[in-house]
């Protein structure tokens, strides 16, 4: 099996990280999940995109495919790459990484995504949603992947997934309370 860069690129609550956990099972796969690295930057003190970690993020994604290309066959990139541009510095990663770059493409109605997106849960997070949403590029065959696999998420109505959203609000809120005490 030739050694794979697979990305995912959706919009935000498409089901890219759930895929992505449920392939990291695979042998010989790595999950790079910017989502936790973003997390983990965020969690210190200060403002992350001041300080200049967002622009580390891509040659720390070059150093870890360059490691991996030695460790595993499958690196999973988990990520929205919402625009071409993004797409584009993926796949010439991969070919300086000797990797065939492979997309998985989260097509789900935004309505659907902003419903189930964690991002929709503060004010902050609808706008860096909608920002996404507002420059979402369609994935083409033609961009030079070696593949492109369309997922269409699960057929969940609208207000299945907001009573689903409303639970885990009371829950979290529940749990606050409790913590307080």
């Amino acid at each position: 099996m030739k050694r794979q860069l697979i990305i995912t690129a959706g919009l935000p609550g498409a089901g890219k990280s759930r895929w992505a956990r449920r392939e990291r099972r695979k042998p010989e796969t790595f999950v790079f999940s910017w989502r936790a690295i973003v997390q983990q930057m965020c969690s210190r003190d200060g403002d992350p995109v001041m300080e200049g970690y967002a622009e580390a993020l891509g040659p720390l994604l070059r150093v870890l495919a360059e490691d991996q290309s030695k460790m595993t066959t499958r690196l999973i990139v988990d990520s929205t790459n919402h625009e071409r541009g993004l797409r584009n510095a993926m796949i010439a990663l991969g070919a300086e990484t000797d990797r065939e770059v492979i997309c998985e493409t989260f097509d789900v109605p935004k309505d659907l995504c902003e419903i189930r997106s964690k991002l929709s849960e503060t004010k902050g997070g609808r706008l860096i949603f909608a920002e996404i949403a507002s420059r979402w590029e369609q994935v083409l065959p033609s961009e030079g992947f070696a593949g492109v696999h369309y997922h269409h998420g699960r057929r969940t109505s609208p207000e299945v997934m907001e009573r689903g959203q409303k639970r885990r609000r009371s829950l979290l809120s529940r749990l606050r309370a409790m913590l307080k005490e």
